[in-house]
């Protein structure tokens, strides 16, 4: 909302970690094939992942979007990771990195690499909680949605 007010949201929850649930491996591609075809033209993952691969599954869905001229951010890297982490490894998606207030690279929530397009603060970033409250929150996934909120001015 502070960055692209008259953008409208559409949100799509990931099941994460709920037995006898999908994996996150097939909830991804349905989240992204489900947003374009329902009017999204930038999709923010503020998600990342341990490892730089992704799932094979992945590859329609995000070359899907991409047909469709649907822009994909993400943050850079999931815990326990020291380089860029899918999704933001896969060719097309928009690279988002994290400053500190220093403008320095955000040592615990980000990494670097020739892969990263843009960088964002993303350190002590004020973000919604549970029961109508707020939180603080660093990473690259909170550098994401500004990013992602730029995009939607362009």
């Amino acid at each position: 909302i502070g960055v692209a007010p008259e953008a409208k949201i559409l949100p799509i929850s990931l099941n994460m970690g709920t037995p006898g649930g999908k994996s996150i491996d097939e909830q991804i591609p349905a989240a992204v094939r489900y947003a374009v075809d329902h009017g999204a033209q930038i999709i923010n993952m503020s998600i990342g992942s341990n490892k730089t691969s992704w799932p094979q599954s992945w590859d329609d869905a995000f070359a899907y979007a991409e047909q469709k001229g649907v822009l994909i951010v993400a943050g850079n890297r999931g815990s326990g990771l020291t380089q860029v982490g899918a999704p933001a490894t896969i060719p097309g998606v928009l690279t988002v990195g994290g400053v500190d207030r220093n403008k320095q690279i955000s040592e615990g929530s980000s990494t670097q690499g020739i892969s990263i397009a843009v960088v964002a603060p993303s350190t002590d970033m004020i973000a919604a909680a549970p029961g109508n409250g707020y939180m603080l929150w660093s990473g690259s996934s909170a550098a994401a949605p500004l990013v992602t909120g730029v995009a939607a001015l362009l």
